[in-house]
């Protein structure tokens, strides 16, 4: 069995045992193998659950065709609010691919008692916080957009996006409609405050 099938037989398992009372013994029984093919793979079982978000992360992009990153490509030609606009679907298309909604699930009721739980959702944050940045250098770059501290506006940002996506997502499953219109007024409001006005 490969590593990749291992990773894609323990989502299910997660799902059902939650990360505290997933051990090694349950995870080889689950896929079939013995507990000594995991530590061929794996070191541990933080180390597993730190490779299955990496390789869900990366079947949620294959899956929606979302490859490496051309930010110079992304902003070129386009206004603050068009490149705004489409970052943040590609990033909301990956969170709501069903294995990462699952996922985030389970690290999100746990990140409280679980130590890796809660590391993934920094270093998840952290990677958004770099990409707004990357982002936000290409359109100074690109004179589409100018920040007086990028490292301060591209906090604001990806905060107040990621804020707004997890309400989405707690409306719909609630069925309420807090969050409604409130993703293209940031988005617009930003765009308003920040966009280099041509002359």
């Amino acid at each position: 069995m490969t590593k990749n099938e291992i990773l894609s037989s323990i989502l299910p398992l997660a799902s059902k045992e939650g990360l505290r009372n997933l051990s090694l013994s349950k995870i080889a029984e689950n896929a079939g193998i013995a507990k000594s093919t995991l530590y061929s793979h794996f070191t541990s079982k933080d180390h597993m659950i730190k490779e299955l978000y990496l390789y869900l992360r990366e079947k949620a992009k294959e899956r929606r065709h979302i490859g490496l990153v051309d930010y110079g490509k992304i902003v070129r030609g386009k206004t603050l609010k068009e490149v705004l606009t489409s970052v943040v679907s590609s990033y909301n298309l990956i969170i709501r691919d069903k294995d990462m909604k699952d996922f985030y699930a389970i690290i999100e009721s746990e990140k409280t008692f679980s130590s890796i739980a809660a590391k993934i959702i920094t270093e998840e944050t952290e990677t958004m916080f770099t990409a707004t940045k990357n982002l936000f250098y290409a359109l100074e770059a690109e004179k589409i957009a100018h920040f007086p501290s990028i490292e301060n506006a591209s906090f604001i940002f990806a905060s107040s996006i990621h804020s707004i996506l997890s309400l989405m997502l707690d409306d719909e499953m609630a069925g309420t409609e807090v969050s409604k219109g409130v993703l293209e007024k940031t988005i617009h409001e930003f765009a308003n405050l920040y966009e280099v006005k041509k002359e």
